[in-house]
């Protein structure tokens, strides 16, 4: 299981996902860790929610691409990024048993991020579903696909307040952090810790290392004392105490 999201800020994207897969047999499930961001070129970040072979199929396909169109402008890459991997899911089902689960193996989504175009470079977001359909999220400023998707929406939705779209990349990165360990927290099971969150801004693709998400994490923990403080702050003006 997986809880990946994405966020517009002023100054760039935020891309983020927890790092638990699970693994299930008959009355038995297991977890360990994995990396689920991966870069595409120089500019584009994508991470998947789904069944991991199609997605490691997928990945091959875009490695074996001979002129990558990475640089493109959105239009036409999200085409590219359609044929490639509705390609991948009808091979896939050709090559699989005709028994009533096969349709259920190839379900999921991918989430891209970048920042490209040939002449006019933008920031945008993307969802790629396995039948082909997709929707672009930059608009919106936030986006997030797995099964943790409602815990990341509910958490969105009580930080909209701070505009996210017009945040700095410093500020949506915290935004991103507390949004995910909401998640988590809640989650009775298939989404877990570590956090790992990428960044991209004109001309940059970053990772944060773990000192700069343990900054990260201080700095969360910092913004949510200021809460309580300034929530005790108002409530006792308001009762006249």
């Amino acid at each position: 299981m997986t809880l990946i999201i994405a966020l517009a800020c002023k100054q760039g994207l935020v891309f983020a996902a927890d790092s638990q897969a699970t693994e299930s047999a008959p009355g038995l499930s297991t977890r360990f860790p994995v990396e689920k961001i991966r870069p595409l070129g120089s500019s584009i970040l994508w991470a998947s929610s789904g069944d991991v072979g199609l997605f490691q199929q997928v990945d091959e396909a875009f490695a074996r691409q001979t002129s990558p169109p990475w640089q493109q402008g959105i239009a036409e890459l999200r085409t590219k990024l359609r044929y490639i991997t509705v390609g991948v899911v009808k091979r896939s089902l050709d090559n699989s048993l005709p028994i009533p689960t096969t349709q259920q193996w190839h379900q999921g989504a991918i989430l891209f991020c970048g920042y490209t175009g040939s002449t006019q470079k933008t920031h945008w977001l993307l969802e790629l579903l396995t039948d082909g359909r997709n929707t672009r999220y930059e608009e919106r400023g936030f986006h997030a696909i797995g099964s943790g998707t409602v815990f990341a929406q509910v958490a969105q939705a009580m930080l909209a307040h701070y505009d996210i779209k017009n945040r700095t990349l410093d500020e949506g990165i915290k935004i991103a952090y507390r949004v995910m360990d909401s998640a988590i927290e809640v989650a009775a099971a298939y989404i877990g810790p570590p956090i790992r969150i990428w960044t991209i801004s004109e001309g940059d693709v970053h990772n944060l290392t773990d000192d700069e998400l343990q900054a990260v994490r201080d700095s969360v923990g910092l913004w949510k004392q200021l809460e309580r403080e300034t929530l005790q702050r108002t409530a006792s003006s308001g009762s006249g105490a």
